[in-house]
C-alpha cells in the first residue's frame, strides 16, 4: 500500500506509466516493466498496488478453493 506522505508529487507519464517509488517497488517485489493492479481510495488518499505475483497467488487459492467444492 502507498500512502501520500504530504510532500511530493507522483503521476502517470506520457506513456501511461505510473511512476512508483523505488523503496515501494522493491519491497513489494516489482520488476523493471512489472504490470499491476491498482485499487485506489481517494478519501482515505490510499492507493494499493498488486504485483504479478501476489495476483497469481491470489487466483491459484480461488482456482483451489473452486475446485474442492
Amino acid at each position: 500500500m502507498i500512502t501520500r506522505p504530504g510532500y511530493g508529487r507522483r503521476g502517470i507519464t506520457k506513456h501511461g506509466h505510473l511512476s512508483l517509488p523505488a523503496h515501494a517497488r522493491r519491497a513489494a517485489g516489482i520488476q523493471h516493466h512489472d504490470r499491476v493492479l491498482l485499487a485506489a481510495d481517494p478519501d482515505q488518499r490510499l492507493l494499493v498496488v498488486f504485483p504479478p505475483h501476489v495476483l497469481d497467488e491470489m487466483a491459484a487459492r480461488r482456482f483451489c478453493e473452486g475446485v474442492g467444492r
